[in-house]
């Protein structure tokens, strides 16, 4: 066996978890990986994992979004600590009535009790709302027309409600949304305006002021060699950001998603060149941020699996559970601060249904808050002893995608065991079409490790999902159940299943990098 003192030479303090990938076909040919786990290599925030709902909520009355429901209730607030985020292309069609009246115009109405309702819902869930307001407003000079927002402010401050701010919503595709240029400059100078207001209101600068919310990189991805990407929505944030918009805001966002509404296919949802365009995609912002941005945070300011409302069939099924974990590992090992879902509510891509029960990507939403922390650990496959290379990328290999945090320590309401500090949490999808064998090792002192795992009822575009063979569903249709872990000792080996997910959880394992 392979001397640990010499891996740790490389790393600090690891974990290696030999992986027994026997092949389909029922050949007898085996490959085994060890994952090393190294040092912390980002810190996330403790809303990394947040959501949103679309303004068009609000324009019908929150229909069937009752904010009187207590498994509403219950399953927002098991997602907290997380900022809702009130916004989306329909955020430009909104103007805030202060006297409660809705008066006939191009734009809807957001009335003060709706306002209120939205902020009790917040306040109740211990959550943070973030609100998009209206850019589109404009003077007749065609500077912002602020007056509208200024309402919303006082109103806001004076209730002494605790908002971010956004202001527009991708602003790049203006053209195509509204037959409306809003160039940079211009964007830059609203957001100006937007910052002297809220710091009136907000001198303790306990309201963020997030943006520009331009679309994602537009990329063929990869095949091979052969790829091509084009930037215009990054040119538009590059001069935003040189322009003062750097200066301006809190956190820089941006939006992605994996393939169109339109033509999506059950194989998307599984295809790693897809699923590794959102790293390509980082690396782009990550870039000008870096050079441009002041240091500030990225945020996948809103983000899911299909454009356009998700894909019905898909992105509501257990298979878009693939995209989503895969998305929550990629996005923090690559150093974005935050990810807003869309939506929590409304559409194919939400994580709750119209009649408010919870889709399976609600269920790895959950887990992932309850048992992933907000250190970041380094993740890479090595070939054991003389098996052939993998493909060399950072914690994948040809059929296995794996990351690993600090274990969550600090939850004051717990859905699943309460770990202490200096355990980890490793997860990973299994897109394999065989059974994955774990045999993990560790040169620390776990006690044993706790292991969820996640799998569809044998069809991958089922509505259920199942932890450890048990459908999960809400008890009484409004309570959370507890989420009970396979307990496994250390020398024993962990089964993953074909095309299914799992969270690990060394517990106590005492790592440096996590006490």
């Amino acid at each position: 066996m392979m001397d640990d003192r010499t891996v740790s030479i490389f790393v600090r303090v690891f974990v290696i978890l030999s992986v027994i990938l026997f092949h389909a076909q029922g050949n007898d040919k085996v490959s085994m990986f060890d994952v090393v786990i190294g040092p912390v290599v980002h810190t996330v925030q403790p809303r990394f994992l947040s959501v949103a709902i679309g303004a068009n909520l609000i324009k019908n009355n929150f229909r069937n979004f009752n904010m009187s429901s207590p498994a509403l209730w219950n399953m927002i607030s098991a997602l907290s600590p997380a900022y809702l985020r009130a916004g989306g292309t329909s955020a430009n069609l909104l103007i805030f009535e202060p006297d409660d009246s809705r008066c006939d115009s191009s734009y809807f109405t957001m009335t003060k009790s709706q306002w209120d309702s939205l902020n009790e819902l917040a306040s109740r869930c211990d959550v943070e709302l973030i609100f998009d307001l209206n850019q589109l407003i404009r003077f007749s000079d065609h500077t912002w027309n602020y007056k509208n927002a200024y309402q919303l402010l006082n109103y806001t401050y004076f209730r002494g409600y605790k908002v971010g701010w956004e202001l527009g919503n991708e602003p790049n595709s203006y053209k195509h949304q509204f037959n409306i240029t809003l160039n940079a400059t211009q964007s830059v100078a609203d957001f100006t305006i937007l910052h002297k207001f809220v710091r009136h209101f907000d001198p303790l600068k306990n309201s963020v002021v997030i943006g520009p919310d331009v679309t994602q990189p537009k990329h063929v991805c990869p095949e091979g060699e052969n790829g091509a990407v084009t930037i215009n929505s990054m040119s538009y944030l590059k001069d935003f950001l040189k322009l003062g918009g750097g200066e301006i805001v809190d956190a820089v966002t941006w939006h992605q998603y994996y393939v169109p509404s339109d033509g999506a296919t059950e194989s998307d949802f599984t295809n790693q060149t897809i699923l590794d365009c959102l790293g390509v995609e980082i690396d782009i912002v990550k870039e000008l941020v870096e050079n441009y941005g002041k240091g500030k945070q990225i945020w996948l300011g809103e983000t899911g699996s299909a454009s356009g409302g998700g894909a019905p069939g898909l992105s509501d099924t257990f298979i878009s559970t693939f995209m989503w974990l895969d998305k929550l590992g990629l996005s923090a090992r690559k150093g974005v601060d935050v990810v807003i879902r869309q939506t929590l509510f409304k559409g194919a891509y939400a994580l709750i249904d119209n009649y408010l029960f919870p889709r399976p990507d609600f269920w790895i939403a959950l887990l992932h808050k309850e048992l992933v922390g907000q250190r970041v650990l380094s993740v890479r496959l090595a070939p054991h002893q003389n098996t052939p290379p993998v493909d060399g990328k950072q914690g994948t290999s040809d059929c296995l995608r794996v990351y690993a945090h600090c274990t969550r320590a600090d939850n004051p309401t717990p859905y699943t065991p309460v770990y202490p500090e200096g355990s980890v949490t490793v997860f990973l999808l299994s897109l394999c079409p065989h059974t994955v064998y774990l045999n993990m090792t560790t040169t620390s002192s776990a006690q044993n490790y706790h292991v969820y795992k996640l799998t569809s009822d044998g069809n991958l575009t089922s509505s259920n999902i199942n932890l450890n063979s048990k459908t999960l569903n809400l008890v009484n249709g409004e309570t959370i159940p507890f989420l009970n872990p396979n307990i496994v000792g250390t020398g024993e080996v962990i089964l993953v299943e074909p095309n299914s997910l799992a969270f690990i959880v060394l517990n106590h394992d005492n790592i440096s990098e996590c006490l």
